[in-house]
């Protein structure tokens, strides 16, 4: 019976390091502009720098009618704070991956809402 119980422990183990595995090829593969929804925030890397991605960021921001609360950038990384009419946050946040592109990551709300996001950052990664 005890050897049941290794060789199950064994196997759950084994089980669940293959699969953290493939979970991290599949968050760690995606494509420059396709947008991926993880752990509350949508997110996409894309072929700009993060100068010309923030300020996309911030016309698309514009463009919806969004009231900017604040924002920041570099060379390297930005966030916009926003807030949409019904008092929601919206956070835009952007990190250089390379010289040639950024990571943008887009959540709606506390918990993140991927509809909404996964609609902001289409519109971003679609400009670029």
């Amino acid at each position: 019976m005890e050897k049941v119980k290794i060789g199950l422990l064994i196997g759950m183990l084994a089980g669940a390091s293959a699969l953290s595995g493939c979970l991290a090829v599949v968050a760690g593969g995606t494509a420059a502009g396709t947008v991926a929804y993880v752990k509350g925030d949508s997110e996409a890397v894309v072929d700009a720098t993060v100068p010309v991605a923030y300020q996309t960021a911030l016309s698309v921001v514009n463009e919806m009618g969004l009231s900017v609360i604040n924002d920041e950038s570099d060379e390297t990384s930005a966030v916009i704070n926003c807030r949409n009419a019904k008092d929601e946050k919206i956070t835009i946040t952007m990190d250089s991956q390379t010289t040639a592109t950024t990571r943008i990551r887009v959540r709606h709300g506390l918990f993140g809402n991927e509809k909404v996001s996964g609609r902001i950052l289409t519109d971003i990664t679609s400009r670029l």
